[in-house]
């Protein structure tokens, strides 16, 4: 797919720039008063991409989430002592500024996935670097206490003194990246704990927040092209139930401001 604006003869630092990708992307763009323009191109999946003109960057990378814990045993000697599984830390967060890419260059790159790298640009987000996920409920036949949830995200740019969200991107706009995903509840005996275990605030993965129910047992996958962590799974009775997926990582990015 080309995307292509305007004639060629036009100012590069004027216009947004063209390019070619075959990725799946979002892309919007914006005239200032002054008649300059700024825009912003999400980039969704792996593949490659050729800028046709362009200009300094700033690019934002996050890898993918890690993938919520199972439930286990934290005193082997108790065997009435279980725990929730733990939420998936969110992917880490990469951001480079004014970086000079260059024109009719071919940039591969890869999103990463459930414990996958964001990768591209010479800069690499590690999966499950960024925000922590929630503990695990635990519970014995005379004691409980619930999963936590996980730590929230951050946005991609913004304005440092309000912390106002710049994105161009109408979806975007307040999505937090790399949040950790929720703890799992815990059943042990009659003692069990049953919540809303959320992940972080925007995107985390919900922790399994029913261990008596089939359907609140395993931990639910993170938000996709955030990078969030899942959300750890359940354990009833020395049962263990699996975490769920950690979401996809982005690259974002935007003439440089």
């Amino acid at each position: 797919m080309i995307f292509n604006l305007g004639a060629d003869g036009y100012q590069k630092d004027k216009k947004p720039p063209s390019f070619t990708t075959d990725a799946q992307y979002l892309y919007a763009e914006e005239v200032k008063s002054d008649g300059t323009y700024n825009w912003e191109l999400a980039i969704l999946t792996s593949g490659s991409i050729t800028f046709h003109r362009v200009v300094p960057v700033d690019i934002f990378l996050v890898g993918g989430g890690a993938a919520g814990g199972i439930g286990y045993k934290p005193n082997p000697s108790d065997p009435n002592a279980y725990r929730g599984g733990s939420g998936g830390y969110g992917g880490g967060r990469v951001r480079r500024d004014a970086v000079t890419l260059s024109q009719n260059v071919p940039y591969a790159f890869v999103i990463g996935g459930s414990n996958g790298n964001t990768t591209g640009f010479g800069e690499t987000a590690q999966s499950g670097a960024g925000s922590r996920g929630g503990g695990g409920g635990t519970a014995t036949n005379g004691y409980k206490d619930g999963a936590a949830a996980g730590m929230d995200g951050t946005v991609a740019f913004h304005n440092h003194a309000t912390e106002t969200d710049l994105s161009l991107i109408t979806s975007l706009v307040g999505r937090k990246y790399g949040p950790g995903g929720g703890g799992g509840q815990v059943r042990s005996g009659n003692y069990y704990t049953i919540a809303t275990a959320q992940g972080g605030a925007t995107g985390g993965g919900r922790g399994g927040n029913d261990p008596t129910t089939t359907a609140g047992r395993p931990g639910v996958a993170g938000q996709a092209n955030c990078g969030a962590g899942g959300g750890g799974g359940c354990t009833d009775n020395g049962a263990y139930y699996d975490g769920g997926a950690g979401g996809s990582g982005i690259i974002i990015i935007r003439n440089a401001r």
